[in-house]
Parts: structure tokens; sequence; C-alpha cells
């Protein structure tokens, strides 16, 4: 069996008493796309359902996975821009279940 959720799909494979996670997928449901000025470059979003996200364009051990992602805080139809002098500068909008807020994130 398989469900589907914002964030993937989860398989059973015994009839429902067991599912598997949706971490096994690279699947988001994304808005408001943007990236920095960073090498690699960073790509961030707000999330459906969970808030704002961020990934980088390149994965720390040669693929990029489920690792990789980091959360912002933002909601789903929060913009997320990066500051284009600063990389670590962030600017979000939102609120919501991803406990954003209008103001700035700061990244080290």
């Amino acid at each position: 069996m398989i469900v589907g959720t914002d964030q993937g799909a989860s398989v059973s494979l015994d009839n429902g008493k067991t599912w598997s996670l949706w971490y096994n997928q690279p699947i988001a449901q994304v808005y408001h796309v943007a990236t920095d000025s960073q090498y690699p470059y960073w790509i961030m979003a707000a999330q459906q359902d969970t808030g704002g996200i961020m990934i980088s364009s390149r994965g720390a051990w040669g693929q990029i996975d489920f690792t990789d992602w980091s959360p912002l805080p933002s909601s789903e139809f929060g913009v997320i821009t990066p500051d284009p002098k600063n990389p670590h500068t962030i600017y979000g909008v939102g609120y919501g279940p991803g406990g954003g807020g209008s103001g700035l994130i700061k990244l080290i």
C-alpha cells in the first residue's frame, strides 16, 4: 500500500502494520524558490506544511540526500530571499507551523 502526503509517499509491505519514511524520496512541494550568491549556491523555498527549507546545490558526500536539507523559519506561503551581498543573511516572511514571521534569518 502507498499513502501520499505533502512531503512524499509512505509504503507499507505488511498491510499497514508498519510504514516507510518519506526520506527515501527526493520530493518536496515548494513555493517562491530563491538561490544565494555563494558557491556551491544554496537553494531555499517555502515548503508545503513544514515551513521553509534550504539545501546546497552540491551534496557533502558526492550526492544530495536528506541530510543536506536544513529548515528555515518561515511558512508554506512565505517568501524567503537571501541578501545579494551577504549570503548568510536571509529574509523570511510568513507565519504558521514553520514559526516564521516578518524578519531576518541570520545564518552562520
